[in-house]
């Protein structure tokens, strides 16, 4: 899934927005008005949790806009998404949201319609239950205030092994990191089972191998995460050297944890991919420089293209080494939207 165009009308501190990504796999907005680039995410982030809420239940609703949504005195707020589908022969699918105030009377010319979208989750459905398609288009998104407060590994019961399970949190918008943890550790448990069953011949828990290349990739000098299970503690052998993931520098936990989370849910999302270079997934992050140190921040944007060619980004930033990134990442499209909301 691709998003292609997306139209913002009176919607938080956005006006008039109309943009077009084109081919674009990674896009970022910057500006001094910090609300306005988060509301491009939020307005993204209502649009697709209605593709999510299809997914998990026939009658599933996403996130409405509300009242307290609409821009200033204006009489209605609006917003409408076009994404392309590679996996269904290129298909374009829109689909839009509508809130108007009750005092508003006069004709707006928008509707809300999801027709179109229903109508591709009920195919993308239909080929799950027939065994033709096991993939789902991921979409994720990481607000502004995430944050690693602990690590949990203990597990009551079996859980996240379900591909669903990728989309967890994205209706509440926020993200603490702990399906990651316990993704790990049962993967691992899922895995020594395996290997025990499989003998010498076993290759490695699939899921738990495409993550570990992607994670090379995206974090350089960065491997072997594991659960130590006597002490219950994440592991993670950073530049030759195995420390307890506690260990490490707080700015650097929550970006150690954002980009293993993405690998995580990108597999999740394609469980029997033996690699997740021609995956695709619409990923948002806020303000994706936050409690990264500087060092980290250079060559951030190459590393996730470079891990996720097919992944469509979306940023928000104020980091001019993030900025310089992307000058350099072909393909890449940089919107400042100071003035334009």
């Amino acid at each position: 899934m691709i998003v292609k165009t997306l139209k913002i009308e009176n919607f938080r501190r956005i006006r008039n927005l109309e943009l077009d990504f084109g081919e674009s796999r990674m896009v970022a907005f910057t500006g001094l008005d910090s609300a306005a680039k988060s509301a491009v995410l939020t307005a993204m982030r209502y649009l697709l949790s209605w593709y999510v809420a299809r997914l998990m239940s026939p009658m599933g609703r996403g996130i409405q806009i509300e009242l307290d949504d609409i821009d200033g005195g204006e009489g209605f707020g609006y917003l409408e998404m076009t994404v392309q589908i590679p996996e269904f022969e290129n298909r374009m699918v829109r689909w839009s949201l509508l809130k108007k105030r009750s005092s508003c009377d006069k004709k707006i010319g928008r509707s809300a319609n999801r027709g179109e979208l229903n109508d591709f989750v009920d195919s993308l459905l239909r080929r799950r239950t027939d065994g033709s398609e096991q993939d789902l288009s991921l979409v994720a998104f990481y607000p502004a205030d995430r944050v690693v407060k602990d690590v949990p590994l203990q597990i009551h019961d079996s859980e996240a092994l379900d591909p669903l399970d990728a989309f967890d949190g994205f209706r509440r918008g926020t993200e603490n990191f702990h399906s990651l943890f316990r993704w790990l550790r049962e993967r691992e448990d899922l895995e020594n089972e395996k290997r025990r069953d499989a003998g010498e011949g076993f290759m490695g828990d699939v899921q738990l191998n495409a993550f570990r290349t992607a994670i090379e990739v995206l974090l350089p000098g960065y491997r072997n995460f594991r659960v130590k299970r006597d002490t219950l503690s994440l592991m993670v052998e950073k530049n030759g050297t195995l420390l307890s993931f506690d260990l490490l520098l707080e700015e650097e936990m929550n970006y150690v944890a954002l980009m293993s989370d993405i690998a995580r849910r990108l597999t999740m999302a394609n469980p029997e991919a033996s690699s997740l270079f021609d995956k695709t997934a619409i990923v948002m992050i806020d303000e994706i420089e936050l409690n990264t140190n500087p060092e980290l921040q250079s060559g951030l944007v190459s590393r996730l293209k470079k891990a996720f060619p097919q992944v469509q980004f979306f940023l928000t930033t104020q980091s001019p080494r993030i900025a310089k990134d992307l000058d350099c990442c072909r393909d890449s499209l940089l919107f400042n939207l100071d003035g334009k909301c």
